[in-house]
This record gives structure tokens, sequence and C-alpha cells, in this order.
């Protein structure tokens, strides 16, 4: 059995002010970790997709340079899981968990309120263990909204996932 750490959307069209921290507090947190894997996922908009149609949101489209994946982040990463979702579990990465026989997830990444916290209630109504190391997570919502998805977090997924002492 393994563990591994799930990097989420650390890609050039979500890095803002509000998250540009993120890819060096990755740096920081793989020096004092050790994790068995190593993936991440790239968020790819289409114009097709519920993001355009519903919401009116046109960032991160497929073929573009904000799809990016920051260059750190894509050097550390095993495999890079492209996604049309929020969550991370696509049929791909449930089959490369299974492959791999990785029992424990670790979450980190940008948008704490938006695909951390749909892959962490992916993995919660899995039943997959997983922590959300929340010190390695931003939002572009800011800091308003980085909180409200850990005050969601506690409600629905258990404050006993949230790690900050990583």
């Amino acid at each position: 059995m393994s563990d591994c750490l799930v990097i989420i959307d650390v890609q050039k069209g979500f890095l803002s002010p509000a998250t540009e921290d993120v890819p060096s507090n990755l740096k920081t947190l793989l020096t004092r970790r050790h994790f068995d894997h190593f993936v991440a996922t790239q968020f790819i908009n289409t114009p097709d997709s519920p993001y355009v149609s519903r919401m009116g949101w046109t960032g991160l489209m497929e073929n573009t340079p904000s799809t990016q994946v920051d260059p750190f982040v894509a050097q550390v990463s095993e495999r890079i899981f492209q996604k049309k979702i929020y969550s991370c579990f696509t049929d791909e990465f449930r089959e490369f968990l299974a492959q791999n026989s990785i029992d424990r997830l670790y979450f980190v990444g940008i948008d704490t309120d938006c695909c951390v916290l749909k892959s962490c209630t992916d993995a919660f109504e899995s039943d997959i263990p997983f922590e959300v190391l929340l010190n390695y997570c931003a939002s572009n919502g800011g800091s308003r909204s980085h909180e409200a998805a850990i005050t969601v977090m506690k409600r629905t997924i258990g404050a006993s996932q949230m790690n900050t002492a990583l």
C-alpha cells in the first residue's frame, strides 16, 4: 500500500497574487515530507462546458497558455491528469489509484473553495483515507474564500481530515 500527494490545478491561469505562494510552499513541503507518489491535475475548460454556458467563465480554455502546469509541479509529478470538472476523481485517476495500490491521499493546490473542496468530498464519499494540507492550498477568491472552504470542509468531511501541521 502507498500514499499519494495530489497537487490540484497549480497552473498558470490559476496563479494570482492570492495563490502565487503555492508553488514555493510545495517546494518546502517536499523537503519536509516524503510521499510514495506525486501527481498533479490540470483543469481544461472547453467551449461547451457548464463553466461557459452557466457561469459565463471562459478562463483556462483548451489549447491556451493559461492551462500550463507550473514548471516545478510538472517536474515533480509522475503523472498529470487532465480534467474538465472540479474533482480529480476521473476514471483515469481512479484507475491510477487502483493500479498503484494507493490507500491514502494528501490534497494540496488551488482553489481551496472549488477543486480542492470537491476532490476532498469525492475522496470522503469514496471512503478513501485522505488529508487536505491546508498550508499548501489557496483560493483566487482570497483568504475569505479559503477560510469559507475550511468551514465547509469541517462540516462536510470532518476537521480530522484537515492538517495544518506540515
